[in-house]
């Protein structure tokens, strides 16, 4: 095939079945970013194996123990998508250098997919555990509330793997036949959208109730009331830990957003990815995408004494 019409293939201006040289191992020729992927991609993605496998193999042997609260769990969960994220990719940059085939083009698009409705998914889990705290849910009543937040990313997470069994990817990003990559593209950016809002709304509810409970506790402190003055520190210390879980999704939308707002231009408006100012903020935009693997492992045990303890040993600070 000429390589004018490869590339077309590659932007979906054609529907043509996969020639037999579109799956070919990645060189500097064939891959415009090709040192952007291996000499700053895959660095990043193995450090990620290692610092969050270090992570889970210190955090496991305590989990009994460890992890008896939800949100210890949710920050565990959240360690073992960073690692399984790490490791699929490590392992699919890996093989382009050496053989490709549509089933790698498509095992890295579920990867890519997967990851983020996992990653966005428990950053919303996480808003969600903040929530609850402050509102002083029980585990009871709160318990439906996570149960249906999991089964919409489970059938989210079921509905990528479904797209890309009926459909190849020609560029390990998305599918390649159009409806599919209809399906795909009007999914992810919904699922992208009530994330992001729900984590804004989350946190911005939790911040507003525990500045009234604030308030009303400094009113009752002034009477020198023992059983509020302890509230009143309670509610001191969730504001304080809302305050680091908004650094935390403020931190991934920073890693997130441009990527998104990079593929949205390319896919949509088909502009040629070689012109210089937009290869460079292609480039920014999927270095900082790739850095979560280790920005927010790193804000999550700086943020969480216990966990970081249990990984490094030591006292709290």
């Amino acid at each position: 095939m000429p390589l004018t019409q490869s590339t077309a293939v590659l932007e979906n201006k054609t529907t043509a079945p996969p020639p037999g040289n579109l799956y070919e191992r990645r060189t500097m020729q064939n891959e415009p970013s090709f040192i952007l992927f291996y000499y700053v991609d895959l660095p990043i993605f193995i450090l990620g194996v290692l610092f969050n496998g270090f992570i889970l193999y210190r955090l496991v042997p305590k989990s009994k123990s460890l992890l008896s609260e939800r949100l210890e769990r949710v920050m565990t969960l959240l360690f073992a998508a960073y690692f399984s994220w790490s490791v699929g990719a490590t392992f699919i940059y890996t093989i382009w250098l050496f053989h490709a085939s549509e089933w790698f083009y498509k095992l890295s698009a579920i990867i890519t997919s997967v990851q983020i409705v996992l990653l966005f998914g428990g950053n919303t889990l996480l808003a969600l555990e903040r929530f609850f705290l402050i509102k002083e849910f029980t585990f009871d009543q709160s318990r439906p509330y996570f149960l249906g937040a999991c089964c919409s990313i489970g059938a989210m997470v079921g509905l990528i793997g479904a797209l890309f069994v009926s459909s190849p990817s020609y560029d390990g990003i998305w599918p390649a036949n159009p409806v599919e990559q209809s399906i795909w593209t009007v999914s992810m950016l919904f699922s992208f959208i009530a994330m992001s809002v729900a984590i804004v709304v989350l946190y911005t509810l939790t911040y507003l109730h525990s500045s009234k409970m604030l308030r009303e506790g400094l009113e009752k402190a002034k009477a020198a009331d023992p059983v509020f003055a302890d509230s009143l520190v309670h509610i001191q210390l969730e504001r304080k830990i809302l305050k680091k879980c908004c650094i935390m999704a403020g931190s991934l939308f920073m890693c997130y957003v441009p990527e998104a707002l990079s593929f949205i231009l390319v896919r949509t408006l088909h502009l040629d990815q070689r012109e210089p100012r937009l290869f460079m903020f292609q480039s920014i935009a999927r270095a900082l995408l790739v850095l979560d693997v280790i920005v927010t492992p790193a804000l999550i045990l700086y943020f969480m004494p216990s966990l970081r303890r249990a990984v490094f040993g030591g006292k709290v600070v």
